[in-house]
C-alpha cells in the first residue's frame, strides 16, 4: 500500500571539485535503489506537467536562458538548459498541483549530455510533504502534514564503499517505496557563480524504472585480432607509485608539446600524476596529428595500458575525444612510420582520472603511442604493462671483409643486456690448443639485433669459430 506523500524534497550538500567517479551510499527508510545511470526520458514523466519553482537564480537571472527555473522540467538535458541557485541553501522544485500522485521513481543529474562533469558531489536527501501546491514558500518542518519529511539520502562521494558511479554528473534514476506526492524540490547548498549546484532536469515517475546495468563510460573498439577490456578501475594508484610500469624505463616522444614548463612530452612517464606534470600538444600552433608515445627500448609483450587527464581530480576538462592505440616493433619508435592500430577508445563524457585497459592479441612492441582526435586533449601519465619478450640468442649473420680482415657478427639481442664473444679454431675446451677463448666481455645489446666487429682472422687457420654468451 502506498504511503501518502504530497511532495518530495532532495537536499543537496555539495563540494564542487570536478570528480568523475563517486562512491554513492543509498540510505534511509524509503529503500532507495539505483535503477539507471545515464539513459533518457521515460514515458509518463509527471514533472513535465508540473510547474518549476526555485528560491533564486544565479546572478539574479543574468545568465538566462541558459540557467533558468523553467529549464528544470522543459524536457531538455544539458548545461544550456539547467538551473543554478544564487545563495547558500538555495532550492528548486516541481509543483505537481493539489492532487496527490503516486511516485516511486525520480531521476536527475547535472548535465546528461556529458559536457560538464563538475557540481555533482555531496549528500542528497529525499523528502516529501502532503501540503498542496508546494512552492518556494513551503517550509521544512519534518512533518509530512505541514512540510517536508525525509525518505532517504544519496551520498555522492562517500568515503566508504557503496554504489560505484563512473559518471556521477550524468542522469541517475532511483526507485523507492511508492508514495503519494504533489511536488518535488531540491535544496542545493552553493554560492551562485562560484560554486552553485547545477541541475539540468528533474523527472518523476509513478512506476519504478527497470533496474539496468550502467553503460560503460567509454566506447571500446578493438581492431580485428585484438581485444580491449575495462574492468571498472577508475583513479587507481592516486597516491602511490605504480608497480611494473614499463613506460618509466622508456623514453617519451610526441608530435609536439605546449611547453610553458608544465605540459611537456617527458611528463607522461615521469611517474607523477596531475596537470602540472602532464602532456598537451602545441594546439595554438595547430598540431594536425597530435600523439604521445613511449619508446620501450626493446621488445615487450604488452597486456595493458593506462592513462588519464588528471588523476589528482583537480581538472576534468580536456579529456573528451577519440584515443587511437598503436604499436610498433621498429628499432626507433620516435621516427618510424610503421605503426599498427590495435583499437580506439572514445571518451564521450569527461573521464579525468586514470583508467587501465587490458589488451590481448599479438601485442609485441618496442613502442606504443596514443593518437588523440583533439589537440586540446591532455594526458598526465601513459603507463604500459607487460613482459620482456623472450629472445633466443641466435647468430643471424656473419660477414667477413677481406680488405680489413674484420668479421662482423650479428645476433638477436635485448636492450640493456651484455654479451661475451668467444673464439676458437678447434672447438676444444679452453686451455687446449685452439680452444675457446674470450675476446670481448662487454658487447652491449640493442633492441632486436646487435652487430659486433672483431679483429682479423688468425693467419694460417682454415676455420675460425665464434660463440656468444649472455651475462
Amino acid at each position: 500500500m502506498s504511503t501518502r506523500l504530497n511532495a518530495l524534497v532532495i537536499t543537496v550538500m555539495m563540494s564542487f571539485m570536478s570528480c568523475l567517479r563517486s562512491e554513492v551510499v543509498l540510505d534511509g527508510p524509503g529503500n532507495l535503489v539505483l535503477s539507471e545511470e545515464f539513459g533518457d526520458f521515460a514515458p509518463d514523466n509527471l514533472a513535465l506537467a508540473g510547474t518549476a519553482f526555485a528560491l533564486d537564480l544565479i546572478n539574479n537571472g543574468a545568465f538566462r536562458p541558459s540557467h533558468d527555473i523553467p529549464n528544470l522540467n522543459d524536457g531538455i538535458y544539458g548545461n544550456a538548459n539547467s538551473w543554478i541557485g544564487n545563495s547558500l541553501n538555495s532550492f528548486c522544485g516541481i509543483n505537481l498541483g493539489a492532487t496527490e500522485m503516486t511516485i516511486s521513481s525520480i531521476a536527475f543529474g547535472r548535465d546528461n549530455t556529458g559536457t560538464y562533469g563538475d557540481r555533482n558531489q555531496g549528500i542528497y536527501t529525499l523528502q516529501f510533504t502532503r501540503m498542496p501546491n508546494p512552492d518556494e514558500n513551503t517550509t521544512d518542518t519534518g512533518d509530512a502534514n505541514t512540510g517536508w519529511n525525509t525518505i532517504g539520502t544519496l551520498n555522492y562521494g562517500a568515503p566508504v564503499a557503496g554504489t560505484n558511479y563512473q559518471s556521477p554528473h550524468l542522469r541517475h534514476r532511483y526507485n523507492f517505496d511508492p508514495v503519494s506526492a504533489t511536488g518535488v524540490r531540491i535544496i542545493a547548498p552553493g554560492n551562485g557563480l562560484g560554486s552553485g549546484a547545477c541541475i539540468d532536469e528533474i523527472e518523476l515517475y509513478a512506476s519504478p524504472g527497470e533496474v539496468q546495468e550502467p553503460p560503460l563510460p567509454m566506447e571500446l573498439a578493438p581492431t580485428a585480432g585484438y581485444e580491449i577490456t575495462w574492468d571498472g578501475n577508475d583513479g587507481d594508484f592516486l597516491d602511490s607509485a605504480v608497480p611494473g610500469n614499463l613506460a618509466q624505463g622508456g623514453t617519451a616522444f610526441g608530435s609536439s608539446e605546449y611547453g610553458a614548463g608544465v605540459h611537456l612530452i617527458t611528463n607522461v612517464n615521469d611517474g607523477v600524476y596531475g596537470n602540472s606534470n602532464s602532456w598537451l600538444a602545441n594546439f595554438p600552433a595547430g598540431d594536425p596529428n597530435p600523439y604521445i608515445g613511449v619508446d620501450l627500448g626493446g621488445q615487450f609483450t604488452i597486456d595493458s595500458i593506462a592513462f588519464g587527464r588528471d588523476n589528482t581530480g583537480t581538472y576534468s576538462d580536456r579529456s573528451n575525444g577519440l584515443y587511437t592505440l598503436q604499436i610498433t616493433t621498429a628499432t626507433d619508435p620516435a621516427t618510424t612510420d610503421d605503426w599498427t592500430t590495435i583499437g580506439t577508445i572514445n571518451y564521450t563524457s569527461p573521464l579525468s582520472l586514470r583508467h587501465q585497459y587490458g589488451i590481448s592479441g599479438a601485442v609485441i612492441a618496442t613502442g606504443l603511442r596514443v593518437l588523440v582526435s583533439d589537440p586540446n586533449i591532455c594526458i598526465d601519465e601513459l603507463e604500459i604493462y607487460g613482459q620482456v619478450l623472450a629472445v633466443p640468442l641466435v647468430v643471424t649473420d656473419i660477414v667477413y671483409d677481406p680488405n680489413s680482415e674484420e668479421v662482423a657478427i650479428t645476433f638477436n639481442s635485448l636492450p640493456g643486456k651484455f654479451y661475451a664473444l668467444d673464439i676458437s679454431t678447434s672447438l676444444l675446451p679452453g686451455g687446449q690448443p685452439g680452444g675457446w677463448e674470450e675476446i670481448n666481455d662487454s658487447v652491449q645489446g640493442n633492441a632486436g639485433t646487435t652487430t659486433t666487429v672483431q679483429g682479423s682472422v688468425e693467419p694460417g687457420k682454415r676455420f675460425q669459430f665464434y660463440r656468444l654468451r649472455e651475462f
